[in-house]
Order: C-alpha cells, then sequence, then structure tokens
C-alpha cells in the first residue's frame, strides 16, 4: 500500500526533515504516475470493449440488410455503422491540429445526414471496408493519443469537451447510444423478416 504524503510524514515522525520531505514527495509521485497508468489502462481497454461489442452487433446483421430503413428509423445499419466511425475520428481530431484520417466520409454519415440523401454517383464504403475501419481504429487512436488524455483540446468544445480525455468518455457514450439503436433495428429487421416468410 502507498501512503499519500501527508499520512507518510505523520508516520515517520521520527524521520522528519528535508530528507524525508524528498522521500515523501516521490513516493507521492510514484503514487500518482502509478494512478495515471491505471487510469489510462482502463480507459483505452473499456474503448476496446466497447468497439468489441458493437463490432459483434454489425457482423451479426447480414449486409443484404445493411441498407434497410425500418419503419420508425430514420437510418440504415451502414449509416449507423459509419456514423460511429466517423464521430470517433471527428471528435479525436476536433480542435487538434491534426488531420483526421478518411477524409470524405462526413458526406455519408455525419450528423444530419441520411441514405436518402446520398448521391447515386458516390458509393458509401461497403460493409467488409466500415468493418475493417472500425477494428483499426481503436488501436490506431490508442498509438496517437495514448498518454494524452489531459492533452487540451485547441478550444473547449460548446458541451464542454476540454481534453483529449473527454473526447474519448464522449465517443465512448455516443458509441454506446448507437450500438443500442443497432440493436433495436436487428431486431426490427429480423422479426420483419420472419413475418414475410
Amino acid at each position: 500500500m502507498i501512503l499519500p504524503y501527508r499520512t507518510m510524514k505523520i508516520s515517520c515522525g521520527h524521520h522528519s526533515g528535508f530528507k524525508s520531505d524528498i522521500i515523501g514527495r516521490k513516493i507521492l509521485n510514484i503514487h500518482f504516475i502509478i494512478e495515471e497508468v491505471i487510469m489510462e489502462h482502463a480507459v483505452w481497454t473499456l474503448a476496446e470493449d466497447v468497439r468489441k461489442d458493437t463490432l459483434g452487433i454489425l457482423e451479426s446483421i447480414p449486409e443484404d440488410l445493411w441498407d434497410v430503413v425500418p419503419e420508425g428509423f430514420n437510418n440504415s445499419v451502414r449509416w449507423n455503422a459509419g456514423h460511429i466511425l466517423m464521430d470517433q475520428y471527428l471528435w479525436f481530431y476536433h480542435k487538434i491540429e491534426d488531420e483526421m484520417p478518411l477524409q470524405g466520409i462526413e458526406a455519408f454519415f455525419a450528423y444530419g445526414t441520411s441514405p436518402k440523401s446520398w448521391d447515386a454517383m458516390q458509393q458509401p464504403p461497403s460493409r467488409e471496408e466500415i468493418l475493417a475501419f472500425l477494428k483499426e481504429q481503436i488501436p490506431f487512436l490508442k498509438e496517437t493519443f495514448q498518454y494524452r488524455l489531459d492533452e487540451p483540446l485547441l478550444a473547449e468544445s460548446e458541451s464542454g469537451i476540454k481534453t483529449i480525455g473527454d473526447v474519448i468518455s464522449r465517443t465512448l457514450y455516443h458509441e454506446g447510444l448507437h450500438a443500442g439503436a443497432l440493436i433495436a433495428m436487428r431486431r426490427h429487421i429480423l422479426e420483419g423478416q420472419q413475418l414475410h416468410t
């Protein structure tokens, strides 16, 4: 057990003085470093787990159903999958100086878009492409942003997001919402198929 600096100083009263202060500070610094490493690991593990669940949902939906927009829904499975992909990149690269990978996917998957508005001349990414990009995304983001969770964005977002760590929290929440929508869509589509057979 690592004792906080104040506790260390009190419990080492007979060794008080400059040397024990330095030792106490070093122990405290080590304690904070360990906490940061554990938190960093937990955040990226959570991101990997959420993505694994999302991929499981997407892979369970046959390709011929990816462009169905079920009654009561605004978008298709393909749109939701692409939107998760695009949103993660957009937020990670929002208000920092790095260039976002996969330029141009916003035309298909940005907030406010819909499969109904896609230009017939432009094809959205295929199921295989989207799944491959989603599989590669978290390892890529981890490699790019690991140990940068406290790094501030160039400007705070309108919703109060200030750091890269805040971005992770927001995008995981968002992915969870769309994963829930995908589960509902899958159930609705598959139940509809059973009714028609």
